[in-house]
């Protein structure tokens, strides 16, 4: 049986996760939609929160002087060549 504690430390981590990706996506809506003056596809705004997520790690990384291994390249890579995929898709349906 898993103790509570765990149990406690999972949900705690989940909710903060949750609480941190639904300011970072309302946060980027709100900037295109009163900024921009545009409305984004959800997928483009997720490609880039997970690009900046990945990146924020990389810096890390750099900043304290660890190991940066290539595969922690490779998500941004792939997250790069969706988002890029979807817009030309959503430009040539213009």
């Amino acid at each position: 049986m898993i103790p509570l504690v765990f149990l406690a430390v999972a949900l705690a981590i989940v909710l903060m996760c949750g609480f941190y990706f639904a300011i970072a996506y309302f946060g980027l809506k709100f900037l295109f939609k009163k900024v921009f003056h545009r409305s984004v596809d959800p997928v483009i705004l997720l490609a880039v929160i997970t690009i900046c997520a990945f990146f924020i790690q990389i810096g890390q990384r750099l900043w304290y002087h660890q190991s940066l291994e290539a595969t922690l390249l490779l998500p941004p890579i792939a997250v790069l060549f969706v988002l890029l995929r979807r817009i030309r898709m959503r430009n040539r349906q213009r």
